[in-house]
């Protein structure tokens, strides 16, 4: 991205935050202007529509032979109205790993609020004056796509519900996740509800098996987590929690006494403060182990509980 960066709008203090966001904007107008004559009315007028940020990817097709990537979007709100809006990209490129992630996003596309919306995009013009078509998400995973012609066509609907599709990326490869169908796990996970102390509804789905071909995407979703230092600790208690939950698998950690036999009771702990307080994140044994190397992880000695 050139100018809603992933640092941009990671912004924490809500005041700077909002000073940030105003500037990216001011900023890509100015160049949308700059360029409008290149980029002609078509393409300014999608540049700058209203009602893209939270837009839902519903379907993707992609003609490698043709060089045509197609992507239908869900957009809008009760303010502007909602509407599909269809990217036809001719002459298309983009690298294997957006391929990968725009595949990922299709596939994970619910009705249900918890899914992978857009958070911006921006047109622009390449050094070799083709068109650029960047978006980033919600979770600041990024894409970008480069083409010859950038065609589009919105069309008004009722609502945001999206129509059922069982496959929205046909002839894209299938690919696992987390050890199983990639629309049911973290960082996508389809959530059935909130642990509280007396019940916990969220899914465990079993051993992570990963991909070297996927860390890639563990490390665009969980860039936070790079180079922390961690602690192998046994788990106990705090107020208002019976149990934590791995951060990549799920799996439950717990006391011996939790009533899930399959939770653990140790796990890789790191800590951290920061002006709204204490944040604390936990990965099993297994899933440290395969992304360790990814993310540079390191174990602290000094803390590390003797299990």
């Amino acid at each position: 991205m050139k100018f809603f960066t992933e640092e941009m709008c990671k912004t924490l203090n809500r005041d700077q935050g909002i000073r940030n966001l105003n500037a990216a904007w001011a900023n890509y107008r100015n160049d949308i202007e700059v360029h409008r004559e290149v980029l002609g009315s078509h393409l300014s007028t999608l540049a700058l529509m209203n009602g893209m940020n939270d837009g839902l990817v519903c379907k993707v097709l992609h003609d490698q032979n043709k060089k045509i990537l197609e992507i239908l979007l869900r957009c809008g709100d009760l303010q502007v109205g909602y509407f599909d809006l269809h990217l036809k990209y001719i002459d298309a490129e983009i690298t294997p790993e957006h391929e990968h992630i725009l595949a990922h996003t299709a596939r994970t596309t619910q009705n249900r609020r918890r899914v992978e919306a857009i958070y911006a995009h921006e047109v622009g013009i390449s050094e070799d004056g083709r068109f650029e078509h960047r978006i980033i998400f919600e979770s600041w995973i990024w894409l970008q796509i480069n083409c010859r012609e950038l065609k589009w066509q919105r069309v008004d609907r009722d609502n945001r519900t999206i129509p059922d599709s069982e496959e929205r990326f046909p002839g894209y490869p299938e690919f696992q996740l987390y050890g199983v169908t990639e629309k049911f796990k973290i960082p996508y996970i389809a959530w059935q509800g909130c642990c509280d102390v007396s019940k916990c509804t969220m899914q465990w789905f079993g051993e992570l098996t990963i991909e070297n071909q996927e860390k890639k995407l563990y490390f665009h979703v969980s860039r936070y987590l790079k180079k922390l230092a961690w602690a192998l600790v046994r788990y106990e208690p705090e107020l208002n929690h019976d149990h934590e939950h791995c951060t990549f698998c799920w799996r439950k950690i717990a006391t011996a006494g939790y009533d899930d036999p399959q939770s653990i009771q140790s796990a890789y702990l790191h800590r951290a403060a920061d002006e709204y307080g204490f944040h604390t994140s936990w990965v099993c044994p297994a899933c440290f182990e395969q992304l360790r190397k990814t993310f540079k992880w390191r174990i602290d000695e000094a803390t590390s509980a003797e299990i």
